[in-house]
């Protein structure tokens, strides 16, 4: 788990004992340490704000006294883990670009569900000659060759196509 005081980050990592314990870093140095523990087989960890970097997505956001202020629902706490394997649920709408949306939905560890608003994705892995991704844009290397609605992708009555057949190159 991450926690930032005012003075210095308290770097805890969810991942095998062999890289394991503490680390206690200046401010500014967040960053660099979290990319050198992902060199080190780092799957998952927790961190102040609402983005994770590069080679990670969002699970779950809430609320640390540690980040700063909780008022009125604040959110300043996120479970980050690494971008593997042929599918994950993140938080968001926009996975990242080696995967591809399948689904849209709303889960409340990522936030509010009011009024029916999607906040959470299936990625699956840009693989196979076909796939079919919710929104009308295609990954790279691929083209768009048909769009359709389908309910796994949001709403069919405000939208009428919100998914796109792509084909690879």
């Amino acid at each position: 788990m991450l926690t930032i005081a005012c003075d210095e980050v308290d770097l805890r990592t969810e991942q095998s004992a062999a890289v394991g314990s503490a680390m206690r870093l200046r401010p500014g140095l967040a960053l660099e340490a979290v990319e050198e523990l992902a060199a080190a087989s780092l799957t998952a960890f927790y961190q102040c704000g609402l983005e994770c970097p590069t080679g990670f997505h969002p699970t779950s956001v809430s609320c640390s006294l540690a980040c700063g202020s909780c008022a009125a629902g604040a959110r300043n706490w996120t479970k980050c883990e690494l971008n593997q394997g042929d599918y994950f649920y993140m938080c968001g709408l926009d996975c990242p670009s080696t995967y591809h949306e399948t689904s849209v939905n709303c889960a409340p560890v990522c936030g509010s569900c009011a009024f029916g608003v999607s906040n959470y994705t299936k990625c699956e892995l840009n693989q196979g000659d076909t796939l079919y991704t919710c929104g009308l844009e295609c990954p790279s290397g691929y083209h768009a060759t048909a769009v359709s609605c389908n309910l796994a992708c949001g709403s069919c009555v405000a939208v009428r196509n919100n998914q796109v057949r792509c084909e690879k190159h």
